[in-house]
């Protein structure tokens, strides 16, 4: 199915950036179409000018970086 739908987004090259959102709105989809781990049906992902079919998938995938969060209640110990 496709996931992600008429998504624009420009970021400046050397920008650090942080996907926040709610649980299934679609942060990891867009992370896994970026280091093209997902196909992409139509449209292209352009990362500071180049297009990400066109870059070797070591060099790109090596300059992304995934942290993930856990949801902690507050006022509980961590486990």
């Amino acid at each position: 199915p496709i996931v992600l739908r008429h998504v624009t987004v420009r970021i400046a090259g050397g920008s650090k950036v942080g996907l926040v959102g709610r649980t299934g709105s679609g942060k990891s989809s867009f992370l896994l179409c970026v280091a093209r781990l997902n196909n992409i049906v139509g449209g292209r992902v352009v990362l500071d000018g180049l297009d990400c079919d066109s870059v070797p998938l070591a060099r790109l995938r090596g300059a992304l970086l995934a942290v993930g969060c856990e949801q902690h209640r507050a006022g509980a110990a961590p486990r």
